[in-house]
């Protein structure tokens, strides 16, 4: 039998109310959105601050500071968070094993052990994430900006839970994306305004598997999957030299509207035998799903680029502070874990580095710009219980990038 954490991982390659431990995943917002890795390791406070490769999902008017044309022709990121390695290699070494050999024929301190150590180490929730960009053009003149892309996201997660019987819970999830944003943007003549519109088709598949360890079944477990599309709207501005130059403010609603109804499309088997389709599951995962909504997103921020003279080899130094409405766990939050704040700058024309702050936790990342090539790594946490400094995830993400950029 292939672990269900091995399943999700596949589903992920292949194509975050109240809380329960029941699908607690699906409390989570699946908003429509790719997360940019230039704004991950700046703390994600990037609403004031112009850059193309936000507009899609960040704030739209980011796009009128394009001036010609940029192309990505090819695009691939990848993520992991959380202890996915332990989880792994507990699997391996520990679980599967135990699972293939029948867990009604282990003793009852070998049984205990095993599952003291899979809530040991599945508490933590772990996850992994997979972006790819194909033909991602971007066009600016005079005022004007417009962009069109095709991004395919996936993401999985999962988590081991005390139910309070002792017995560890399997909650994993997955949930894949294809998105085709259209961008449009312009500069208000005379204003120091910009303003832009975002509406994003998207095409989703979800899968999610919750049950008692004990419960599982190595010959009989399939995954449903549910299947939905909608449009997603997004709409943004930014104001230049508000006050002093270099200050500039931005304001962002993003989410609007998201992906319809989800409704059953195919199951398949986990395991090497034949799945069977689970009616009560189907029908389970049907109404849960049905339950979340799409929530928008609001974001508002203020950036500050230093002035710096031209034949310094630093540039496009930029300080940022942002508040981002929306909860990253599936608790409801407080709005203190709305607050980013980062810095950027670029040496030499061609190595970016960039920090944060998001959540309280630090960011970090590097970049090196060469034109026709963009390599990119970041690291940042993401909050997963229901105040600062509680459930800590954190994550790592590389990027690369070929195209006229």
């Amino acid at each position: 039998m292939r672990t269900l954490l091995l399943a999700a991982l596949a589903v992920t390659l292949a194509a975050p109310a109240h809380a329960q431990y029941l699908f607690g995943a699906l409390n989570q917002d699946g908003a429509v959105d790719v997360p940019e890795i230039t704004a991950l390791a700046m703390g994600d406070a990037v609403t004031a601050v112009p850059n193309p490769q936000t507009a899609f999902f960040s704030n739209p008017a980011h796009l009128a500071s394009l001036d010609g044309f940029r192309l990505t022709v090819v695009g691939a990121q990848a993520g992991i968070g959380g202890n996915a390695w332990d989880t792994y290699r507990y699997y391996e070494d520990d679980l599967g094993p135990a699972i293939e050999a029948g867990l009604d024929e282990l003793e009852s301190e070998e049984l205990r052990r095993l599952y003291d150590r899979g809530l040991e180490v599945g508490r933590e929730q772990k996850t992994s994430d997979a972006t790819v960009e194909a033909l991602v053009a971007q066009f600016g003149v005079g005022p004007l900006a417009v962009g069109i892309g095709g991004f395919g996201h996936a993401t999985a997660r999962a988590k081991l839970t005390d139910t309070g019987a002792g017995i560890p819970f399997l909650d994993a999830y997955t949930q894949a994306d294809v998105i085709v944003p259209v961008v449009a943007a312009m500069e208000v003549p005379g204003t120091g305004l910009t303003v832009g519109a975002s509406a994003a088709y998207v095409q989703r598949r979800v899968t999610a598997k919750a049950e008692f360890v004990d419960a599982l079944e190595p010959d009989a477990e399939s995954l449903t999957l549910l299947k939905g599309e909608g449009v997603s709207l997004g709409a943004g501005v930014t104001a230049r030299d508000v006050g002093l130059p270099g200050l500039s403010l931005g304001l962002a609603l993003s989410n609007v509207g998201g992906v319809g109804d989800l409704a059953y499309e195919t199951s398949w088997a986990i395991s090497s035998s034949d799945g069977v389709e689970d009616e009560a599951e189907i029908a389970d995962l049907e109404a849960r799903f049905a339950e979340r909504e799409s929530t928008p997103v609001l974001r508002m921020g203020a950036a500050y680029s230093l002035p710096l003279p031209n034949t310094s080899p630093v540039g496009d130094v930029t300080l940022a502070a942002d508040w981002i409405s929306g909860s990253t766990s599936e608790f409801d939050q407080s709005p203190e874990t709305g607050v980013r704040v980062g810095a950027q700058a670029k040496l030499l024309g061609v190595l970016e580095l960039r920090g944060g702050l998001a959540q309280g936790y630090p960011t970090a990342g590097v970049g090196l710009d060469l034109k026709f090539l963009r390599l990119d790594y970041a690291t940042y946490s993401v909050e997963d219980g229901r105040t600062l400094g509680q459930l800590e995830r954190r994550n790592h993400v590389v990027q690369v990038r070929i195209g006229i950029l």
